[in-house]
């Protein structure tokens, strides 16, 4: 995703989704398994919120100094706050008339007006 490379869709693409199942595959039962997203947008991870052994990290794009904070989060050296953006279900884009920018139309947006579930 970038400039000139908008996402049709929510959900990973290629096959990133495939990578994670397989290292989770790989790991014992008693492993934890952490998903660092460096990504742009909101990306859907329903199906992957099922297994208990994965810790999912929202990184965003963080800028050059960016993995030493995220190290320092992983490895608990500062804690974690509260994510700026809402994650909707994959199916988001299809149920949303992105042309209407009202925040209560359809099932709304934002944590404040969704009136589905949010992840």
């Amino acid at each position: 995703e970038g400039e000139g490379h908008d996402r049709m869709d929510i959900r990973f693409p290629g096959q990133q989704k495939e990578l994670v199942k397989a290292a989770l595959d790989a790991a014992s039962a008693d492993t934890r398994v952490v998903l660092l997203l460096f990504n742009g947008g909101t990306i859907a991870l329903e199906d992957l919120l099922l297994d208990t052994r994965l810790a999912i990290v929202e990184c965003w794009f963080p800028g050059a100094t960016g993995g030493t904070a995220i190290a320092n989060a992983v490895f608990g050296a500062n804690k974690f706050g509260k994510l700026p953006v809402t994650y909707y279900a994959y199916n988001y884009t299809e149920i949303s008339v992105f042309e209407d920018m009202n925040m209560t139309t359809g099932v709304g947006r934002t944590y404040k007006y969704l009136t589905d579930d949010p992840l």
